[in-house]
């Protein structure tokens, strides 16, 4: 039989249970959200090879990068570009050319929704902190160089 004393100890104890879920949640949710970054790119011809690019249309992208996953999921448009043979991720600042770091499939431009690929920890990671030391571009038969491009930035929020 609970007596007063040992009801209000169990009441306190219990209170106490869930004031420490209730302020534990918040930095698992911070932490979790840490751990996922969100990118945009515009890319246009004038961007590639000092303007050696299709200069009628452009390509968007997002990227949202999953650090517990190692993936990078994207979702790709195209405005008044067609035959688009290749679409990638490459190292690189601005207006300097870089090797493949994330090759991506032109089969899903357009895609409703998104795709994702399986990405290197240290790759993914290292474009989540310096997205703007990497670029996006689409390559087409006429311009096998690069068509477009566009360096990744941040979204805000």
């Amino acid at each position: 039989m609970l007596t007063k004393s040992k009801f209000v100890r169990h009441s306190i104890v219990a209170v106490a249970a869930v004031a420490t879920v209730f302020i534990t949640l918040p930095a698992i949710s911070a932490n979790a959200a840490s751990m996922t970054h969100t990118f945009t790119v515009l890319a246009k011809g004038k961007f590639e090879g000092a303007g050696k690019g299709e200069m009628k249309g452009s390509v968007t992208a997002r990227f949202t990068a999953d650090l517990t996953k190692n993936r990078l999921c994207y979702s790709i448009t195209s405005h008044g570009i067609t035959g688009i043979s290749g679409v990638h991720i490459h190292t690189g600042a601005a207006g300097v050319d870089g090797g493949v770091a994330v090759p991506l499939d032109p089969m899903k431009i357009g895609h409703k929704g998104s795709t994702c690929v399986a990405v290197d920890s240290k790759v993914l990671a290292d474009i989540s902190a310096h997205p703007s030391m990497y670029y996006f571009n689409a390559h087409t038969p006429m311009y096998p160089n690069g068509a477009v491009r566009g360096q990744l930035a941040k979204m805000a929020g």
